[in-house]
C-alpha cells in the first residue's frame, strides 16, 4: 500500500515539472497580470506590493533542488534567444521601403555654370537694385560675374520714367537708363534710345533675361504703356533665352503684361498697397525667414547649402513681404512663404526655362549680410537658368 501512494505523488510531481524535469518556460499568469516594472536602480520597483485589496500576498517561494536533465540534445525544447541578445540599436520591424532612412539631399548643382551665361537684367522700379535699391547690383556683380569670372557675365540696366522728351532723329524716348555692364562694378549713365541702349541690339547673345517688375501705381515707373517697354516686350517673346520674372512689394505690373505675353495670363496678385517704395539704405532688418521645409529642398536651386530663405523683412522701417504666384498647369511650386502665398515657382514656356519670383525684398537680407543662403539662392537661380 505504501509504494503504491508513493508511486502516485512521483507519478503528479513528474506531470507538475514537465517530462524532462525541468520547470516549463511558458507564462502561465492570467494574461491581465501586470509584471513588477524595475526601478531607476534596475530593482524590481514595489515587488512586494498588493496590486489589489483583495489580491492575496504570495506565498515564500521554496527553493528546489534543480534535478539533473536526463534527456539528449535532440530531445531538449528549443527555447528563443533571450531579448537582451538582440542589440537596442536593431529595429524589431524591417523599415518600410518608402520611409527615407537618411536626410533630403538638394541634387547637385555647379557653384558657377558649366556653359557662359549672359544675363540682361531689367529693373522697371524706381529701384529694385540701383536708385532706390542702393548699391545692391554692384553686390550682385561681385557675387555672381566676378565670382564666376568667364562663365557669367552681366548687363543690368535700371529705368524710370524721364520728365522730358529726348528726341535723335526720328526716334523719341521718355526713359532714363543707368546701366552696369560687367566687367564694370558701377553704375553709368546709358542710351534712353532703344536702338543704343543694349550692349547687343540683337538681344541673340543673351541667354537669360531677369524681369525685375514695377508698379502702374508708382509715378516714377515706366508705363506699360510706354513705347519703349513694347519693345522690351517683342525682344523677350522672340527670344530664346531663359527668363527670371520677379516682383514684390505690390510692384506687379510689368511682370503680369509679360507674362500675358508668354500665354500664362495674370500670375502675380496682391494683399499689399501698389506703387509703394522701399528704401534699404535706411536700414534693413529680417523679421522672419522660411525653414527647408516651407521649400522644396531637393530642387538644385537649393543647392550648395541653402538651409533657409529670407521671408519677411523691415525694410527702411517699412515692414515688407512678397507677392503671390497663381498655380500653373506646367509650373511647380518650390516655395510657400509665412503668408501661405505661393513664393517661388519654375517651369517652361515654349521650352524656354522660367523662375517666378514673388519676393524680391527678400534678396535685400542677403545685400546686408543677413542671409547668405538667399544670396546663394540667387547664385543657384543663375546655374538653373543656364540652358
Amino acid at each position: 500500500m505504501f509504494r503504491a501512494i508513493l508511486s502516485v505523488i512521483i507519478a503528479l510531481t513528474t506531470l507538475a515539472c514537465g517530462s524532462d524535469g525541468n520547470f516549463s518556460a511558458k507564462n502561465n499568469l492570467p494574461e491581465s497580470t501586470t509584471l513588477p516594472t524595475a526601478a531607476p536602480d534596475g530593482k524590481a520597483a514595489d515587488a512586494t506590493a498588493v496590486s489589489s485589496p483583495t489580491q492575496a500576498v504570495p506565498a515564500p517561494a521554496v527553493t528546489l533542488p534543480v534535478p539533473v536533465a536526463t534527456s539528449t540534445a535532440s530531445d531538449a525544447p528549443v527555447r528563443a534567444p533571450a531579448v537582451t541578445d538582440v542589440p537596442p540599436s536593431v529595429p524589431t520591424t524591417p523599415v518600410p521601403p518608402s520611409v527615407p532612412t537618411t536626410p533630403v539631399v538638394p541634387r547637385p548643382i555647379p557653384v558657377c555654370p558649366q556653359k557662359n551665361a549672359k544675363i540682361l537684367v531689367l529693373d522697371f522700379k524706381s529701384g529694385w537694385w540701383s536708385g532706390d535699391g542702393g548699391d545692391f547690383v554692384d553686390r550682385i556683380v561681385n557675387g555672381l560675374s566676378l565670382d564666376c569670372k568667364g562663365t557669367v557675365a552681366m548687363e543690368y540696366h535700371h529705368f524710370v520714367r524721364s520728365a522730358t522728351t529726348a528726341v535723335q532723329g526720328s526716334e523719341r524716348s521718355n526713359v532714363i537708363n543707368t546701366e552696369l555692364v560687367s566687367p564694370a562694378t558701377s553704375i553709368t549713365t546709358g542710351s534712353p534710345f532703344f536702338s543704343k541702349a543694349f550692349a547687343d541690339p540683337t538681344w541673340t547673345s543673351y541667354t537669360q533675361i531677369w524681369l525685375l517688375s514695377g508698379s502702374s501705381s508708382d509715378s516714377a515707373d515706366v508705363p506699360i504703356t510706354d513705347p519703349f517697354f513694347a519693345q522690351i516686350l517683342n525682344k523677350i517673346n522672340v527670344s530664346k533665352a531663359s527668363l527670371f520674372i520677379g516682383v514684390g512689394f505690390g510692384s506687379i505690373s510689368h511682370a503680369n503684361i509679360l507674362t500675358q505675353q508668354l500665354n500664362l495670363g495674370t500670375v502675380f496678385s496682391t494683399i499689399q498697397p501698389q506703387g509703394n517704395i522701399l528704401n534699404p539704405m535706411r536700414g534693413v532688418s529680417l523679421i522672419s525667414s522660411l525653414s527647408d521645409t516651407q521649400f522644396n529642398s531637393a530642387h538644385p536651386i537649393f543647392a550648395n547649402g541653402v538651409k533657409t530663405v529670407a521671408d519677411q523683412l523691415m525694410v527702411g522701417g517699412t515692414p515688407a513681404h512678397g507677392d503671390k504666384i497663381a498655380a500653373l498647369p506646367a509650373f511647380s511650386v518650390l516655395a510657400t512663404d509665412n503668408l501661405n502665398q505661393a513664393s517661388i515657382s519654375v517651369g517652361t514656356v515654349l521650352a524656354r526655362k522660367v523662375v517666378l519670383e514673388a519676393n524680391l525684398p527678400r534678396y535685400y537680407a542677403g545685400w546686408s549680410n543677413l542671409s547668405d543662403d538667399t544670396i546663394q539662392l540667387l547664385k543657384n537661380i543663375v546655374v538653373y537658368l543656364v540652358n
